[in-house]
């Protein structure tokens, strides 16, 4: 079912205190346009329901043109969030912005093609304590943070996500922050940043603000070649986030830059070409001999238990967790034995009938 907004305001809103119980699923909403309040596809205010396998596409709005959400904590599940544009508000969130108290549940989305000034994928705005987890953020255009940008003060958990092939014509081409109330941080953990392209500084992160607080572990943050991957500036102080255990890498360029310095071989963190499947087609996932396999850090706050495919992220034949969104399992072949079986019908004798026999890959070795 197709809702259209015909251009004449939000497609749908949630304004009079719904819940968890309130349930969005399984729309097409489209062509919703406002210019002085935000949420284009769908406006959230102060308001928490559930958001679910929809189709929210082609909406305008001054920020937050997918989905606006002004302290709420909905979660936001399974959607696809693609061709929405701001109107050039500067809070942003062409797919999605997490604006004031709350804490946003943001998981499993597909968000592409979406552009605003901050964050054409995800703005997450003085969004307190969102989690960002299992979502693909591709192909999103933002002047601050391709795919996600951070501003004020956020304690996001951003975890397992692919941020990939974004753009930032400023600062940040996956991921930037600029956090500037002291006490807050965010966490950056097992992520796949690839391969974003910032114009000026930060290809996979640029980091900015009271920074020393965030946390940045067992990432792959691989730049767009000739750009470095992570950019620290010095604004309010001079520390840099916490890196550990993650592959920064930039080929043709430093792997960090600014204030930031070169911690490769220190707490865990690497340099080196990652190995990916087939980067071309945005298939991230590691090869055999990839340096992320086995390079992360199994004690590490909020570890999902799964990766991107479902595979556990921490395999029976044991090791350390891999860096990024996907855990490496090596292809097994297996032969079944009997290829027929014969059932006993204890009413009719002995027959031979076809069995439908379900495999399930466990994701072990």
């Amino acid at each position: 079912t197709i809702i259209d907004g015909n251009a004449a305001g939000s497609v749908v809103t949630f304004t009079t205190n719904e819940g968890l119980s309130s349930v969005l699923e399984g729309f097409t909403l489209r062509n919703g346009k406002v210019t002085s309040i935000d949420g284009g596809g769908i406006r959230i205010s102060a308001a928490s329901p559930t958001v679910r396998r929809n189709q929210i596409l082609k909406n305008s709005a001054c920020n937050g043109v997918g989905i606006a959400i002004n302290n709420g904590s909905p979660l936001i599940q399974g959607n696809v969030i693609r061709d929405n544009t701001s109107t050039g508000c500067t809070n942003g969130g062409g797919g999605i912005l997490v604006f004031g108290t709350g804490s946003a549940q943001i998981l499993d989305n597909t968000i592409f093609n979406n552009t605003a000034y901050h964050g054409g994928g995800i703005s997450l705005a003085s969004s307190g304590a969102a989690l960002i987890r299992g979502n693909i953020i591709t192909g999103n255009t933002g002047t601050r943070g391709g795919g996600i940008s951070m501003g004020n003060f956020s304690d996001a958990k951003i975890i397992q996500n692919v941020v990939a092939a974004n753009t930032a014509s400023e600062w940040g081409g996956g991921i930037y922050w600029l956090v500037n109330v002291a006490q807050h941080s965010a966490s950056i953990t097992n992520n796949s940043v690839v391969d974003n392209n910032a114009s000026q500084q930060g290809s996979g992160i640029f980091a900015d603000g009271l920074d020393g607080f965030n946390v940045v572990k067992n990432n792959l943050i691989i730049a767009k070649t000739g750009q470095p991957a992570i950019h620290c500036g010095n604004n309010h102080d001079s520390n840099p986030p916490v890196l550990e255990f993650n592959n920064v890498f930039a080929a043709q360029a430093a792997a960090y830059s600014g204030i930031c310095s070169d911690v490769t071989g220190v707490n865990g963190n690497i340099s080196a070409a990652p190995l990916f499947t087939d980067s071309a087609s945005r298939n991230f996932r590691l090869l055999d001999g990839s340096p992320g396999i086995n390079a992360g850090n199994n004690v590490v706050s909020d570890l999902p238990t799964l990766d991107l495919d479902s595979v556990p992220r921490i395999l029976p034949s044991g090791g350390a967790v891999d860096m990024g969104a996907y855990e490496f399992a090596k292809a097994t072949t297996s032969t079944l034995s009997p290829s027929t079986l014969t059932f006993a019908d204890q009413t009719a004798g002995t027959v031979s009938a076809p069995l439908d026999v379900t495999l399930t890959n466990t994701g072990s070795e």
